[in-house]
């Protein structure tokens, strides 16, 4: 299920005689049935599900954006924010949300919650068809390509194109795969869990330190002759919060990947394909060449050098050991001499750690994505508001607070088990979604889901049962810091 780009022209095979083309539309779906392709039985979504909500409108609602909805697995996230003023449909847990823009480029995703989500959604209500089921479907591309193409900037749909989709019908095996799909789902959710608590666990670890408003006014006397940016002080405050500190240039080889120019042979890492919890590709930058210096591995961090969209203003993960199954969405992989690398663009720095580190990348991770550290980083980017971005020469003079050994150990293990297992889960959602297509196309038996299915349970099985509860187990830890290291205040 993960977003793969619907890149094949669906048009170039099939030519109209002139004879039938009609004044009202010349648009290809009002003549080609793109749901041929599908080779097993099929029923329009309009005898399976409900299209369409209740709109409601209200002041300072929270409601579900397109940036909600992952565009890699469907999980539609809860929204934090509370613009004013807004026009909204109503929708019920169980409801599958098909953005009207962004549906093709996988803005689809399934509610587990009531709420409230953003008007350019169209609500689906499934009623005989399981709803993680129907999920699969409509984000796959046998389905996608049925779609209308408008001549617009921003080809919509409505609802009656949705009514008409023709939705492939697997009958008893619906079920398993809508229970499958669940299953992973439900995983994934408790690994994310785990890193957000994480991440409020060190925050709390550390706030009885951290100064209340960050808008501070320093002492003419303090100042310095060399610079007036705010980020050199905010940084000199961190030296003092946190007597025990490292330096992240002793910690980290900073790398500045090449500039890249655009093409279609190659694809890279942009600062949109990943976040904390791991890469996921949703809009890899094609590229014409790549270069050496541009090329991460397994054990490195990426860092966003510009600024990343949304609140945070930079974000840091670790590159994971077993990654290969990215290449089936379309990422560029090396195996040159014996290990995997994958190709960064330069919008990102690469953070390679010395062998003499006194931290692991994972503890890194985390205190780079933690509220102390985002604040810091919105005092030390430069540039206009629309460009901002790090330097590296400011980066390499960061600090990092040093907990006790055992405590960073938690952190550390904490993280690294939850990233591997929304790795995993991913792994395993993509090679359904493979599956899934070939055999709607025919080119499989259906058979080769309920293997599918039979040999991921188990690996789903294992993460479950050990994996995420030890990851539970030493988040736990982390929550009960006591602190052994008693930090001077700032004052």
């Amino acid at each position: 299920m993960a977003f793969i780009k619907v890149e094949e022209n669906p048009y170039s095979s099939d030519l109209v005689d002139l004879t039938r083309l009609t004044d009202e539309t010349f648009n290809p779906r009002d003549y080609i049935d793109f749901s041929t392709n599908i080779r097993i039985k099929h029923d329009s979504l309009e005898s399976l599900a409900k299209v369409g909500g209740i709109s409601v409108q209200g002041e300072s609602i929270k409601r579900i954006m397109s940036d909600h909805v992952d565009r890699a697995t469907g999980e539609v996230y809860e929204p934090d924010r509370e613009p004013e003023n807004v026009v909204c449909s109503k929708i019920e847990k169980g409801d599958i949300l098909f953005h009207k823009y962004a549906g093709r480029i996988g803005r689809i995703g399934i509610a587990e919650f009531d709420g409230l989500a953003d008007n350019h959604f169209i609500p689906i209500k499934p009623l005989t068809i399981k709803g993680y089921y129907l999920l699969l479907a409509l984000r796959s591309l046998p389905v996608l390509l049925q779609l209308p193409y408008r001549e617009t900037a921003r080809p919509g749909v409505w609802n009656d194109d949705l009514n008409k989709l023709r939705i492939p019908r697997l009958d008893s095996l619906e079920g398993e795969i809508d229970s499958f799909i669940r299953d992973v789902f439900r995983l994934r959710k408790r690994a994310e869990t785990i890193l957000k608590d994480l991440l409020n666990s060190f925050d709390f670890a550390i706030s009885s330190k951290m100064p209340t408003d960050y808008s501070f006014f320093m002492e003419f006397k303090e100042l310095s002759e060399e610079t007036l940016e705010p980020g050199y002080y905010f940084m000199k405050a961190i030296e003092m919060m946190f007597p025990e500190h490292i330096v992240l240039g002793n910690e980290v080889d900073i790398i500045y990947p090449s500039s890249l120019n655009a093409g279609d042979k190659y694809t890279a890492v942009t600062l949109s394909d990943y976040s904390f919890e791991g890469i996921v590709p949703q809009n890899l930058k094609g590229v014409k060449r790549l270069w050496r210096k541009n090329f991460a591995s397994p054990g490195d961090l990426i860092l966003n050098r510009l600024h990343s969209s949304g609140d945070k203003k930079a974000k840091a993960t670790v590159i994971l050991l077993k990654i290969d199954y990215l290449g089936d969405t379309g990422l560029t992989l090396d195996h040159s001499e014996g290990k995997l690398e994958i190709p960064i663009y330069d919008q990102l720095f690469i953070l390679k750690m010395k062998k003499s580190s006194k931290i692991s990348p994972y503890y890194l991770s985390m205190v780079l994505n933690s509220d102390l550290f985002q604040r810091m980083f919105e005092f030390m980017m430069s540039g206009s508001t629309g460009r901002q971005r790090l330097r590296k020469t400011k980066l390499v003079l960061v600090r990092l607070p040093i907990l006790a050994e055992h405590m960073m150990r938690a952190f550390s293990e904490a993280t690294k088990i939850s990233m591997e297992v929304l790795s995993e889960s991913l792994r395993i959602l993509i090679r359904l979604h493979q599956a899934y297509e070939k055999v709607v196309y025919g080119k499989e038996n259906p058979n080769i889901i309920s293997t599918l299915i039979r040999e991921e349970r188990d690996v789903i099985k294992e993460l479950k049962g050990n994996a995420i509860e030890e990851a539970q187990g030493l988040a736990l830890t982390t929550s009960k810091l006591e602190y052994e290291i008693k930090y001077p205040s700032l004052t």
